[in-house]
């Protein structure tokens, strides 16, 4: 009997020694380079759960953008975010105050139906990201929504040595981990340019 109970109260120290760790373990983060177009390549960290590709859509004038989506254990995606990189004004983009302009006008086109009314921009500690969020007023009590439909809107700026990137991301909610992973890898965005070879 005693071997037993030994027995038992290893398995069940090994069960909660993995229960543990699923919950308390970080989300596995993968380092990335994707290409953009014309030699220009991103750097970014993407969380575990997260697909990422290039896409060039009508909205965007079919620029390039990095587009990220997450689908539930259900099937339907339930967060999304694209990424696009500026370089046009590489001077400008080191100065703070052009990231306060920039997202001031941003944040300003989210007010018009939002729950916030006043769409105040945050800025994330001892980083160079800055975001917004706006709740939907008509979704907001909605307990079930359909596909495609999202209870919020997040625009999000970063920057970095020159290069500055701009997302836009759609959610069900902004206290998830979702929703920090999303800030998280704004904060990891890096850019680079490559040098042709020259014979």
């Amino acid at each position: 009997m005693r071997c037993l109970n030994s027995a038992k109260f290893r398995f069940y120290g090994v069960a909660v020694f993995l229960v543990l760790s699923t919950i308390w373990l970080p989300h596995t983060i993968r380092a990335e380079e994707m290409e953009l177009s014309g030699g220009q390549f991103v750097n970014f960290e993407r969380p575990s759960g997260f697909e990422v590709k290039v896409s060039r859509d009508p909205d965007d004038e079919f620029r390039p953008t990095l587009k990220f989506s997450h689908v539930a254990t259900s099937g339907i995606k339930d967060f999304g975010f694209k990424v696009s990189i500026h370089t046009s004004e590489r001077e400008k983009l080191r100065d703070e105050s052009f990231a306060i302009e920039l997202m001031s006008d941003l944040c300003g086109r989210l007010e018009a139906g939002a729950v916030e009314g006043t769409v105040p921009i945050r800025k994330i500690k001892e980083t160079d990201v800055w975001y917004c969020y706006a709740t939907d007023a008509k979704l907001q009590n909605e307990s079930a929504l359909p596909p495609g439909s999202y209870r919020h809107i997040t625009v999000a700026f970063s920057r970095h040595e020159g290069y500055g990137f701009t997302a836009i991301a759609y959610s069900q909610s902004i206290n998830d981990s979702l929703f920090r992973d999303f800030l998280d890898t704004m904060s990891t965005l890096r850019a680079r340019e490559s040098t042709p070879n020259r014979h």
